[in-house]
């Protein structure tokens, strides 16, 4: 009888069917280990698909919403070439939109009875005196002599400064009741300190930008900027956005967002139903 291991020793030079033929055990052995490798790929394949997945939603996924970036906590004495400035306590915050598509266009942020809008601080909002009302009059030029126009509190949508045309881009505009005149509340001028932001009147108001003006488009960063407010005091509020998704006109999503971030509270919002919870935000 032939010995099975040697026989074995010829296999690889001859028809897999001999080799089970003369050696059942071990080609046995061998598909079984060849299996189990299969196995260990397929679920290591499958595995790899869904962390990309994974890392690729953690990385880039976007929803509409608000974000504020603190530029600083506690400016300080910032010098200039008249003299210092002291800005000791104050911290500045920039608010921005996010969006899901690099494309969409935030057109306008508004208010009214139905749909408030509201920017608040609990003390009061800084202004330069050289500043106004939206971006358009915080020129880099003058940072030098006067430095604190770079914290200058200012409606925009899109720009940190003046607009600059060649590049498509045109300076937000801004509309008010008369009974209701927001933006004078906010900035009264000649750099005396602004109350809060509150467009919540049955006219409303807004500040906004024409679909197709460069600094409305949110690009590669999925946001922009709608606002930049300096105060001593707590930063809080909501605003109701317009943004056209993809850019399209007709792709209008409107809602009203908050920040600090409010959690939602799950339960029945239902005032008529047996198990009504007060407390909740969420219906479920």
């Amino acid at each position: 009888m032939m010995d099975c291991r040697i026989r074995c020793k010829l296999a690889p030079v001859e028809e897999a069917k001999i080799a089970e033929t003369f050696c059942p055990f071990y080609a046995l052995r061998i598909r079984l280990i060849i299996n189990i490798l299969m196995t260990i790929r397929r679920f290591t394949l499958a595995l790899c698909a869904l962390l990309t997945t994974t890392i690729s939603t953690s990385l880039f996924a976007q929803e509409y919403g608000v974000r504020v970036d603190t530029v600083s906590s506690d400016i300080g004495v910032i010098a200039g070439a008249l003299g210092p400035v002291d800005m000791t306590g104050y911290a500045c915050y920039q608010l921005f939109v996010t969006v899901e598509n690099a494309d969409d266009f935030v057109s306008s942020i508004s208010g009214d009875i139905l749909h408030p809008t509201y920017v608040n601080t609990t003390s009061s909002f800084y202004h330069a005196a050289l500043g106004g009302l939206t971006a358009a009059a915080v020129n880099p030029v003058l940072f030098t002599f006067y430095p604190d126009l770079q914290y200058d509190s200012y409606v925009t949508i899109g720009l940190s400064g003046p607009a600059n045309a060649l590049a498509g881009e045109a300076n937000p505009s801004t509309v008010q009741s008369s009974d209701n005149p927001w933006s004078t509340y906010f900035d009264p001028g000649g750099g005396v300190p602004g109350g809060n932001i509150a467009i919540d009147d049955a006219i409303g108001g807004a500040w906004y930008a024409l679909n197709g003006d460069a600094n409305g488009v949110a690009g590669s960063s999925l946001e922009v900027l709608i606002g930049q407010f300096t105060t001593t005091g707590d930063f809080f509020g909501q605003v109701y956005a317009q943004v056209f998704v993809n850019g399209n006109g007709q792709a209008e999503f409107l809602n009203t967002f908050e920040w600090p971030a409010v959690d939602e509270v799950p339960g029945c919002t239902d005032m008529a139903a047996c198990n009504y919870d007060p407390a909740a935000t969420d219906d479920n």
